[in-house]
Parts: structure tokens; sequence; C-alpha cells
């Protein structure tokens, strides 16, 4: 999260590229929505998580995400881009793609499969009441 939002101030006051320029633009929503994302993540790790809204959000992250540095990074991986510090910024954020990802299907497995979740009394009375899927309501308690 740090790291994220370090990466976003750099790229906001980043005096090399134009302030209208598409793919800044781009990469200050991909930072953006990756830290709504993290501030969910942190939610569902204190245990008051809305996970239809975390799985929603884990799912739009991906895509802009991959919409925002894919390009940039594959163009770096071809050699049309070269090396400077400024490489770090596709790198975490193709990093950050895989991460999403990731936690994107480890949400929709625990969802769909419930009894491999924690065994807390809370996925239990969510299990019992019938609301373990990722469409139901995390208020209704």
């Amino acid at each position: 999260t740090i790291w994220t939002v370090v990466y976003l101030m750099s790229l906001y006051f980043d005096q090399t590229m134009v302030m209208n320029s598409p793919v800044k633009v781009m990469q200050q929503v991909a930072f953006v929505v990756l830290l709504l994302f993290h501030l969910f993540e942190i939610r569902e790790k204190l245990g008051i998580a809305k996970t239809s809204i975390y799985f929603a959000l884990a799912n739009i992250s991906f895509v802009i995400l991959v919409t925002a540095f894919v390009p940039v990074f594959l163009l770096l991986v071809k050699g049309n881009i070269e090396m400077n510090a400024g490489v770090s910024y596709y790198i975490y954020g193709g990093l950050m793609v895989l991460y999403v990802l990731s936690s994107a299907i480890d949400v929709a497995i625990r969802c769909t499969f419930p009894a491999n979740a924690n065994n807390d009394k809370k996925e239990k009375k969510k299990a019992e009441s019938g609301h373990n899927d990722i469409f139901s309501s995390d208020d209704a308690e």
C-alpha cells in the first residue's frame, strides 16, 4: 500500500509527462483502484469484509491494471523502452496484476466451496444461514 501511494504521488508530480497524457491518466486511475483494492483486502483481514464488493473490486482492478501496465510491460520486454529508474513502475504494476488475479481467484474459490474456508464462527454462521455465495449481502447478520 505504501508503494502504491509513493508511486501515485511520484507519477502525479512527474514533470517529464504531460499532465493530461492518456498513459499517465490511466496509470493514475490504476493506482487509485489498486488502493481501493488494498482497502477492501485490509477489511477482509480484519474480519469485516464485504465479500461481494471485494470480489467485484478485485475483478475491476484486474481489468484496469492489465489495461494500464501490460502493454507498457510488453514494450519493455520487447526492448522498445529503455531500462531506467522508471521501469520499477511497470514491474510493480505487472506484479500487482498477478497478485490481484490470485486474490480474485482465492475469493471465488472460498465463496464457492465454503468448507475449504477458515473454520471460524463467522464462516460457520454464514454457511448455516445459506449466505455463503459471493452475491449475498454481508451486512444481513
